[in-house]
């Protein structure tokens, strides 16, 4: 975890509210040390002393509530988690796979994966050994009812045979029912058939 340090007290308490940190701290007999974890990559640090208007503040609005067990906060419109995992409550993590079965003769091939039910995108894998240089994969988020796409999380992949393309967010993708995701398929050239496995890493209620 990389420690970053801020200018002041001010400025902790702005990326802590902005970004629902927990505050930690450490107190000797001249000040505290405080700090904020984010994302278990990044470490916030300030020092603040007693006597000064930054530890009255502290100590009066912030100092009851620190040190307190790390935990994973949703921000807004994000599902509730109460452990240090994407995964949200009353969830279960789920791997299914597909296959995308590409003929000889196809330049591209997709396979559409949508659910009944709001899921927890966290990631998955794309393999196969038949792929030569030059076949690559995209990833595409696109509403179910007009085809439109939303978002392309990954496009121009490249893949290398019986190498595993793994993709694991720390952070979990609310994926409404309303939308399915397309994985496409594109050989460098056709004339050869090739199956191309897909498995995906998700939470479900």
């Amino acid at each position: 975890m990389q420690t970053m340090e801020v200018a002041s007290w001010t400025n902790l308490k702005t990326l802590i509210e902005s970004k629902k940190l927990l505050v930690q701290y450490a107190e000797d007999v001249t000040g505290y040390d405080l700090f904020a974890p984010e994302s278990f990559h990044l470490l916030w640090h300030v020092r603040i002393l007693k006597g000064s208007s930054e530890t009255t503040d502290f100590e009066t609005n912030f100092k009851a509530n620190a040190n307190k067990p790390l935990d994973v906060r949703a921000a807004a419109n994000r599902p509730p988690r109460v452990s240090a995992s994407p995964q949200p409550d009353g969830t279960t993590e789920t791997w299914k796979g597909y296959l995308i079965d590409v003929a000889a003769n196809d330049t591209s091939k997709y396979v559409d994966i949508s659910f009944a039910e709001t899921v927890y995108l966290r990631g998955g894998t794309i393999y196969s050994a038949d792929v030569i240089a030059g076949d690559k994969f995209k990833a595409e988020i696109q509403v179910i009812a007009n085809g439109a796409t939303v978002k392309t999380p990954m496009e121009d992949c490249y893949m290398i045979p019986n190498m595993p393309i793994v993709v694991i967010s720390p952070e979990c993708m609310e994926f409404a029912n309303i939308l399915r995701l397309r994985v496409t398929f594109t050989p460098a050239v056709t004339g050869t058939a090739k199956k191309v496995y897909v498995l995906l890493d998700y939470y479900a209620s």
